[in-house]
C-alpha cells in the first residue's frame, strides 16, 4: 500500500511527463502544416499569354465561306447543276429531269382573273395565265378600312367601251362572293378608262376581311383587289 506523500508524488512525476508529450504532438503538427503550405501554395504566379499564332476567329461556326459563299461547317457545299449552295441530306444535287412528268395532286387554286388552274409538273406549281384583262382596280385594293352603313367610291380602270360589269365582294374567312351591282357605268366625267362607283355597304354584310372582285359582263376578264380591306 502507498502512503499518501506516495501517492502524490506519483500524480506529480505523470503530469511533468504528459504536459512535455502534449507539448511535442502540438509542436510536429505545427511543422508538418507549415511544411504542406509551403510545398502546395508557395509557389510563384504562372503568367499564362495567348498564343498570337492562333487566331480566334477561325473557330467560329460560319466563318469558313469558300468561293461561292457556302459554309462548310454548317453542311453546305456548291452545287453547279443547281447554281446555289446546298446540303447533301436535305437536297440532292441532281439536274431535275424534265422529260418524265411527274404526278401532281389534283388541287385547284383560283387565278387573279378569276379562272381555275392545277398544278403544273415538273414542280406541281400553280402557274395562272397572264391576266391580260383591261379591268384594274384602284380603290378600295388593300388596307382601306370602311364602315357599315356608309357610303364608299368603288374605283376602277378599264382602257375598254363602257359595258356592263359585274361588281362582288369576297369574305376572306367564308370565301363567300357577294354580287354587289350588275350595270352598265359610264366612264367618270372628265377622266378617260376611270370608272366608279357609289358602294353603300349594307347593314348585312359581316365585320371582317374582303376584297373587291371586278368582271366584265360579256367576257371572262376581271380583276381582284390586290389584298384584303377591312369593314367593320
Amino acid at each position: 500500500m502507498f502512503t499518501s506523500v506516495e501517492k502524490i508524488n506519483m500524480k506529480n512525476n505523470q503530469k511533468g511527463f504528459v504536459i512535455p508529450l502534449i507539448i511535442a504532438i502540438v509542436v510536429i503538427l505545427a511543422t508538418g502544416g507549415y511544411l504542406y503550405y509551403y510545398a502546395n501554395y508557395n509557389k510563384p504566379f504562372e503568367v499564362i499569354t495567348p498564343n498570337p499564332s492562333s487566331s480566334t476567329t477561325d473557330n467560329i461556326v460560319g466563318n469558313d465561306r469558300d468561293e461561292h459563299g457556302c459554309i462548310g461547317s454548317a453542311g453546305y457545299s456548291w452545287c453547279a447543276v443547281k447554281n446555289k449552295c446546298l446540303r447533301e441530306w436535305e437536297e440532292k444535287c441532281e439536274a431535275i429531269d424534265t422529260t418524265n412528268p411527274v404526278a401532281c395532286t389534283a388541287d385547284a387554286t383560283q387565278c387573279p382573273d378569276g379562272s381555275y388552274v392545277g398544278r403544273s409538273s415538273p414542280k406541281c406549281e400553280f402557274i395562272c395565265p397572264a391576266n391580260i384583262s383591261t379591268v384594274s382596280i384602284l380603290s378600295p385594293n388593300g388596307g382601306e378600312i370602311l364602315s357599315i352603313g356608309s357610303n364608299y367610291i368603288v374605283r376602277w380602270n378599264d382602257d375598254s367601251d363602257a359595258g356592263n360589269k359585274n361588281i362582288y365582294v369576297i369574305n376572306q374567312t367564308t370565301n363567300l362572293i357577294s354580287n354587289i351591282v350588275a350595270d352598265n357605268f359610264m366612264r367618270s366625267s372628265g377622266i378617260d378608262g376611270i370608272y366608279s362607283y357609289d358602294w353603300i355597304i349594307s347593314n348585312s354584310i359581316v365585320p371582317g376581311s374582303y376584297k373587291l372582285k371586278i368582271c366584265k359582263s360579256d367576257v371572262n376578264e376581271c380583276d381582284l383587289s390586290d389584298n384584303y380591306f377591312t369593314i367593320n
